[in-house]
């Protein structure tokens, strides 16, 4: 059904809706378990080609300091391009 109507704005939406904003949700609370105080600092790396969409990167807090690396892996994820997002502790931003 999807192909059917790929080329509509209303079939983006319902995906958008269903699987890309769930999923940032879930990618940005995953990340905040790295931070739990103040104080802390830390990294996440996020290993998906998707990350590195101008639509998915804008999706993602601003607060992050994302830093793209144009370098490819090499293995079965081939197409991966690795992303180190920094999220510093509020005593930081």
């Amino acid at each position: 059904m999807r192909r059917c109507h790929a080329g509509s704005r209303q079939a983006s939406a319902g995906h958008d809706y269903t699987y890309l904003y769930p999923g940032i949700r879930k990618v940005v609370q995953a990340a905040g378990r790295v931070i739990r105080t103040l104080d802390d600092r830390g990294s996440v790396h996020l290993i998906d080609d998707r990350f590195a969409r101008p639509g998915v990167l804008k999706l993602l807090p601003e607060w992050w300091r994302v830093e793209l690396d144009d370098r490819r892996t090499v293995g079965p994820a081939q197409e991966a391009v690795p992303i180190t997002v920094h999220c510093p502790g509020a005593s930081e931003s």
